[in-house]
Parts: structure tokens; sequence; C-alpha cells
């Protein structure tokens, strides 16, 4: 048998292919997370936030028009 063939047994188990590559990706989020998000995020304290001041939008407000019921 070659090892490529061995490769093809995600045809035979299908259900298990995906239960596989579930918890595959699970592994790999919760590495991302510890390995890359996480401390990257640690460094938002050595930064300050600037604000700009009052956001104001060119977009008109809506009109309310009166139903005429009380």
């Amino acid at each position: 048998m070659t090892p490529f063939k061995r490769l093809h047994w995600k045809e035979a188990h299908p259900i298990a292919a995906f239960w596989l590559a579930v918890a595959a990706s699970y592994l790999l989020a919760i590495a991302s997370w510890n390995f890359l998000e996480k401390p990257i995020l640690s460094l938002k304290k050595f930064f300050e936030a600037k604000s700009i001041g009052k956001l104001e939008s060119n977009v008109p407000l809506p009109s309310v028009k009166d139903s005429g019921t009380p």
C-alpha cells in the first residue's frame, strides 16, 4: 500500500473525518488565542487611546411623522 492511498481514509469514514476536522480547528483556535492573540492584546496597556471628539454624521436623521392617534 502506497503512503498516498493511506491518506484517503476520509472517504471511508466521513463522519470521523468531520469530527477530526472540528477537533483540529478547535485546538488551532485555542493555540492561536494563547500564543498569538492574548499576548498581543496584553500590549494594549502600553498605548493610550486618543479620542477624536464627538462623532458627527452627515446623514440626516429620519423625521418622525405623527400618526394622528393619541
